[in-house]
């Protein structure tokens, strides 16, 4: 039964939060002023009306001839059926892949992890969150990039390992359901899939106002490849005299943005400064480069000992080398780019923190037996610019087992 009471209540209510006056919304829906006051006493529109009033005010019907008092994810800012609708144009950027398992009543991604080519086949994962640069992202519309940078980031964690990418989920958790914030993300997340020779299998995308602000978003994603136990890259080939060498990235790629934050707030000029020929904001919105077509051809090779992504860069090495071996590092030999030194001075930056918190144009290190260096730096040459900058030895009483010798050559 209708209580005239709380619908009049309601429509009362819905037309003040909008800040409407009753003129407006008589105007609007071609009534009457003096109807428009009789709903907000007690009389209810009609069926006809009533389907335009709760447009109107974007709400259901049901909601509006229940008072309000019903609680709905309407309420909530959710459109039930718009979400179904974007669940079917998401499920359209995932890839076609002969591995995944189709269940239509499965609540879980399944993939069938045989591979007849592969002796001891070991499963290698990377999962990954989107950090502070995804702020920037969603505050300048960058969805497709953020969709390509959590990819190839993951995805260079496992070429690190020796591995073939394999596949990758993600995670998208929004403030609204809107197409034109999630959509791109998902594009880019297709596609650099595609670049990395591997495909996106599912995830989910949940919309969450209470959790993440309107117009914000966080993405985290997890990728696995595989690689044959006999071919995995962790540490144990590598070798005293092996060479070092050193990828080039083509930005922050996907770390050190904290500092970014606080030198933008300190000094807000420098988004509009221009840096070797582009806009600051330009050189750190990057997106991570993708080693893919470059690292493939190197998988397997008995002289390729050791691959760092260099994201936490010392961290990483150190973890990885033997006991007994230390990796000394000539920083003469870096080739820092432009945005970095930049950061360096505008944030009186140590070298040593710099060194901590960016790549500094070294995007892998590869650890490479010492004939086969040259040859090796030439190959991925073709793709990146590639040099030595390294070489592993006896550690013969050092205290850390990553030395840095020499000084950056900022420009």
């Amino acid at each position: 039964m209708l209580d005239n009471q709380s619908i009049s209540r309601f429509i009362s209510r819905k037309r003040k939060e909008l800040g409407m006056t009753q003129a407006e919304v008589a105007e609007k829906l071609q009534v009457s002023y003096q109807a428009v006051s009789k709903w907000e006493n007690g009389t209810v529109p009609n069926v006809e009306v009533l389907v335009e009033l709760a447009r109107l005010f974007h709400v259901s019907v049901d909601t509006l001839l229940s008072g309000g008092d019903r609680v709905t994810y309407e309420q909530a800012n959710i459109d039930l059926a718009h979400l179904a609708a974007l669940g079917e144009k998401i499920a359209a950027h995932l890839t076609a892949d002969s591995r995944v398992v189709h269940k239509p009543a499965a609540r879980t991604t399944l993939y069938d992890f045989r591979f007849s080519g592969i002796e001891s086949p070991v499963l290698v994962t990377s999962p990954g969150w989107y950090g502070n640069k995804c702020r920037l992202a969603a505050q300048y519309g960058c969805g497709e990039l953020a969709g390509h940078d959590i990819v190839n980031d993951l995805v260079s964690n496992i070429l690190a390992a020796g591995a073939q990418p394999l596949a990758v989920t993600d995670c998208i958790v929004t403030g609204e359901a809107d197409e034109a914030v999630i959509l791109p993300i998902m594009k880019g997340l297709s596609d650099a899939c595609r670049e990395n020779g591997c495909s996106l299998i599912g995830g989910s995308t949940l919309v969450s106002p209470h959790t993440v602000h309107k117009g914000t978003y966080t993405i985290s994603a997890s990728a696995m490849g595989v690689v044959s136990r006999e071919q995995l890259l962790d540490g144990s080939a590598i070798r005293e005299g092996d060479v070092i060498l050193a990828v080039a990235s083509n930005g922050l790629h996907t770390n050190g943005y904290t500092l970014i934050y606080v030198l933008m707030e300190k000094m807000p000029f420098i988004k509009k400064e221009i840096i070797a020929g582009e806009p600051f904001l330009e050189q750190i919105m990057k997106p991570h480069v993708c080693y893919y077509p470059a690292l493939k051809p190197l998988r397997g090779r008995a002289d390729i000992h050791g691959m760092v992504h260099h994201s936490w860069g010392r961290r990483d090495l150190r973890l990885l080398l033997p006991k007994g071996l230390c990796a000394e590092l000539y920083l003469n030999q870096v080739r820092p780019l432009p945005i970095f030194s930049y950061i360096k001075r505008m944030g009186n930056i140590t070298e040593h923190e710099m060194l901590s918190s960016y790549n500094c144009g070294m995007g892998m290190w590869i650890i490479a037996a010492k004939e086969s260096a040259g040859e090796i730096a030439a190959m991925i040459g073709q793709h990146f610019d590639c040099y030595p900058m390294g070489r592993i030895k006896a550690r013969d009483g050092e205290t850390d087992s990553v030395v840095y010798k020499g000084a950056v050559p900022w420009q």
